[in-house]
């Protein structure tokens, strides 16, 4: 968040940003508008309506000292669909000119959205966006504060060999941005390893998973590494286990919300 304010108010000082962001709130008082991008109101909502709430309460703190330059955050509803992003982005550069971007939260849309902040010199500071490739883009503008997949996913497996000493795993994903980056990297660990892997990819908005599920249960894998977000994570999880399906299932901070457990059932969740 702090990166973020730097950023935008040194744009707003020097005009290289997407418009001054600037306008008189009274006396000598003026304000910059940083807006925030993600899925707030979506099935995956859970886990970006925290990173929201952070930048709300820094940014209260902030403008509590009463500076000179005070901060607007405009929220911007992704919905983590690709098409509804880039459209927010442009209204946001364009109609609201905002001096930076904390977000968007997921690859998808980060991967969507990039070139056009990147065109408009206007920062951005993902706290979420995982995926290794959006690293390899070239973006000046571009940057984040968590680590990627390929730092996450060999961790995974790593912890699963130590403890389960598996020979074979099955690496699942749904067609998503970051579903795909973080199971290519755990995939890669798992060869790496020595562990024998198949692999499977179903649609994100895919209700019924009775194809992955008989891929699955045919192959009998000593554990499952699901790379995805808890919406899809909680339904795969019921599915699994109500097609028999008991090996180990581990997954990463993409399901790290209580609606993975309310969505497989406490009992299907156990373990």
């Amino acid at each position: 968040m702090a990166a973020t304010a730097s950023l935008a108010l040194s744009a707003c000082a020097g005009g290289t940003g997407g418009g001054s962001g600037t306008g008189s709130s009274g006396g000598d008082v003026t304000s910059v508008k940083i807006g925030f991008m993600g899925d707030l109101t979506g099935e995956n909502s859970a886990i970006v309506i925290p990173p929201n709430n952070g930048a709300k309460m820094a940014i209260d703190e902030y403008n509590a000292t009463n500076p000179k330059t005070k901060i607007e955050l405009v929220n911007y509803d992704s919905q983590a669909k690709t098409e509804q992003a880039t459209a927010l982005v442009q209204k946001a550069i364009t109609q609201d000119k905002i001096v930076g971007l904390i977000g968007p939260a997921f690859s998808g849309e980060s991967k969507a959205v990039g070139a056009i902040l990147e065109q408009a010199k206007v920062p951005s500071v993902s706290p979420s966006a995982t995926n290794p490739g959006l690293a390899n883009n070239g973006w000046k503008y571009w940057h984040r504060v968590v680590a990627n997949d390929d730092d996450q996913g060999p961790k995974i497996v790593d912890f699963l060999v130590a403890a389960k000493s598996p020979k074979t795993a099955f690496v699942l994903s749904d067609d998503q941005e970051y579903s795909v980056g973080l199971a290519d990297s755990m995939e890669k660990e798992l060869k790496a390893k020595g562990v024998t892997s198949q692999r499977d990819k179903f649609a994100k908005d895919a209700s019924d998973y009775s194809s992955t599920v008989n891929k699955v249960k045919a192959a009998n894998p000593d554990i499952i590494v699901f790379g995805g977000y808890y919406a899809q994570g909680g339904r795969l999880i019921k599915q699994l286990r109500d097609g028999g399906v008991k090996a180990t299932f581990a997954t990463g901070d993409g399901s790290l919300d209580a609606q993975l457990i309310s969505g497989a059932g406490a009992q299907a969740a156990e373990g």
